[in-house]
This record gives structure tokens, C-alpha cells and sequence, in this order.
């Protein structure tokens, strides 16, 4: 029932996750506020391997043996 009560509606306690995926989900607001600062909309959770890349490389990974990790399977 309470994500359906009209005084948490009211209170923006819900707010959408938009990801253009798949019907909007909803989550929990930030309770934090600050004054003259927009809260960040809140966003989806990354699919699974989606930042490796990213990561590998920002430990210090090259392409190429990305590459070979990805062939051998240790990472998708």
C-alpha cells in the first residue's frame, strides 16, 4: 500500500527511474536537500559488464589484453 498512498505521492518519497528500456520503475527519493541545488534525477543500475572497459583500462589494462581476457571468458 505504500507505494500507492497519496501523502508519499505528495511528498515526492517516489520518484521514477526512466531508462528507455522498459516501463519507468520507481525508487526512493533522496531525503537530502540542498538550497540552491537541483537533486540529480536518479538513473538505472549499469548492466553487467557495461563499465569493464572503463575499469580495466583506468587500472592500467591495455586494449589488447582486454581483449584477451575477454576471449578467454574471464570477463564478458
Amino acid at each position: 500500500d505504500v507505494p500507492d498512498d497519496d501523502q508519499m505521492a505528495k511528498n515526492d518519497i517516489f520518484v521514477e527511474i526512466e531508462d528507455g528500456r522498459a516501463a519507468p520503475q520507481r525508487t526512493i527519493n533522496s531525503p537530502i536537500w540542498l538550497s540552491g541545488h537541483a537533486k540529480a534525477k536518479p538513473r538505472p543500475a549499469p548492466e553487467i559488464g557495461q563499465h569493464t572497459d572503463e575499469v580495466l583500462a583506468s587500472l592500467g589494462y591495455d586494449d589488447e589484453t582486454i581483449e584477451r581476457l575477454r576471449e578467454s571468458k574471464a570477463i564478458s
